[in-house]
């Protein structure tokens, strides 16, 4: 008759236990991005998005007028510039087509094929106005943020304002740098200025909120010679780490 020890009925719920806390540290609620814009130049549509780890994407898509909408699933197939391929199905289940699109902080554009052998028609979609609105607020911005060996630390001033503390310790160039100071709403996410406490010299932040996700985009204007290169990277939201606060 098989049977378990003691010590390993321990051990089985002591790993349990661990993989039940890695699973909640590391869960990702997912922000709807919606847009607006057109097909061929003419016919409007408007579409909407999300993604829990930014690269895998889900969604529907309908033209203005329409009652039905298309379901959409995908994928960011080139990180480095944005490009996500969408596919797109009806309430049937049959493969209607394909968006082919580039994104950036306000736009999707590119193309829209039904088939391989037709003709690619031009798309061209805004971030929806009551969306820029909501940008970098849906899910409460504050706190400690990590990607790597870096870290950023966020509180909410008022509603169209953060205070922002980014260290980034693992750039080329740019080792023991620390950004500190204050952002604003904007269309783009949330932007400001930040000077450097450690160098002579600022840098242009731009940062996305996505559930507990925070996409940065860091343009260093640093004194020639300091050697710092524009970065962007997904920080994860988690509890503060040991003492590393960032004040």
């Amino acid at each position: 008759m098989d049977y378990i020890s003691a010590q390993q009925r321990i051990f089985m719920k002591l790993h349990l236990l661990v993989w039940l806390i890695l699973a909640s540290a590391f869960s990702v609620s997912a922000q709807e991005l919606r847009y607006k814009g057109t097909v061929a130049s003419h016919d409007e549509i408007e579409m909407e998005i999300s993604s829990r780890d930014q690269v895998h994407y889900t969604g529907r898509y309908h033209y203005k007028g329409a009652a039905a909408w298309h379901t959409l699933k995908g994928d960011l197939t080139e990180p480095a510039t944005g490009k996500l391929v969408l596919k797109a199905f009806d309430a049937s289940g049959n493969h209607t087509g394909s968006f082919h699109l580039h994104r950036d902080d306000e736009h999707l554009q590119g193309t829209w094929q039904v088939a391989a052998t037709d003709s690619p028609k031009e798309v061209i979609l805004q971030l929806s106005d009551d969306e820029v609105m909501d940008l970098g607020n849906s899910d409460g911005p504050d706190g400690y943020y990590y990607t790597g060996d870096n870290e950023m630390k966020i509180r909410t001033i008022d509603p169209k304002t953060l205070d922002a503390a980014i260290w980034i310790s693992n750039r080329t160039g740019c080792t023991g740098i620390l950004l500190q100071g204050t952002l604003t709403a904007s269309p783009k996410g949330w932007t400001g200025l930040l000077p450097d406490e450690l160098e002579s010299g600022d840098a242009s932040v731009t940062i996305r909120f996505e559930g507990n996700n925070a996409h940065i985009l860091i343009e260093p204007q640093f004194m020639p010679g300091a050697g710092c290169a524009t970065s962007a990277s997904p920080y994860v939201r988690s509890p503060k780490k040991d003492d590393s606060e960032l004040d």
